[in-house]
């Protein structure tokens, strides 16, 4: 038995500004049975995009200095942000659902860590 939660479903973002009506899309797209959207877990803007941020600065200064022990990879960087992102979700009966999301509305300034991480998710 799989217990990633993420597997064999499809992830989804939805984003905006503060103020633009992501808190009712959430709402709306978490009505449906088949989908779960939290409502600003703030796990990108606060765990991830940092950790991705320290990778980046941490390997670009071990490439300046020619030092390579210790890099951190994306790959490693990836499945930790996906681990944090499912283990949201720990509480949650996942047996109908196909969709897992959040609504954070500082998510889109970190789009290009997200698409990375979860290549081929939606967006609303």
């Amino acid at each position: 038995m799989n217990n990633d939660p993420l597997s064999g479903r499809k992830t989804f973002f939805v984003l905006g500004v503060q103020g633009s009506g992501t808190t009712w899309t959430g709402s709306l797209v978490d009505a449906n049975p088949r989908a779960i959207c939290l409502n600003e877990p703030s796990t990108f803007h606060t765990l991830i995009l940092p950790m991705m941020r320290f990778q980046n600065a941490r390997n670009k200064n071990l490439e300046e200095t020619g030092q390579s022990e210790f890099s951190i990879q994306q790959q490693t960087v990836a499945d930790l942000s996906r681990t944090l992102f499912a283990g949201l979700f720990r509480n949650h009966d996942l047996t109908e659902v196909d969709l897992l999301g959040e609504k954070t509305p500082e998510n889109t300034v970190g789009l290009q860590h997200i698409d990375r991480v979860f290549p081929g998710s939606q967006y609303i």
